[in-house]
């Protein structure tokens, strides 16, 4: 993905950097940090670590992309097809529940893209919850 960014945009001075999140201190301040299907697979008291992390990465008008699922989805789904076919450890959020992990951690949630509502048989009361956010 670093290598597509830097492809997109050649003559852009963009700084990159791939860590291990867990693991490294990020170094620097920047204006976009991307963690995509990453901070689901975290108990409270990790995310909290990385939370604030990535807040102290971040530049003042600095944006954070990441995605939650759903917890309004993902629940009548894996009921559905059953608990046993996930292996791994998930969280699943509300609107609101996310919303109140960032602030509890420093963090301000501005927007909240809703993705790929109706595209898996779900139960009728659920067909219209997205995915994931």
């Amino acid at each position: 993905m670093l290598s597509q960014v830097a492809g997109r945009f050649p003559d852009a001075p963009l700084d990159t950097m791939q860590i291990d999140l867990i693991s490294d201190e990020i170094t620097g301040k920047f204006d976009v940090i991307t963690i995509f299907r990453f901070i689901r697979h975290y108990e409270y008291a990790v995310r909290k670590e990385l939370w604030r992390k990535l807040r102290e990465a971040l530049t003042d008008r600095g944006v954070l992309l990441f995605d939650v699922p759903n917890l309004n989805f993902e629940v009548p789904n894996r009921q559905r097809t059953g608990w046993g076919k996930y292996n791994i450890y998930d969280v699943f959020w509300t609107k609101e529940s996310i919303r109140q992990e960032l602030a509890d951690n420093g963090l301000q949630l501005d927007a909240l893209i809703p993705i790929g509502q109706g595209l898996y048989p779900v139960p009728a009361g659920y067909r219209n919850e997205p995915m994931t956010w």
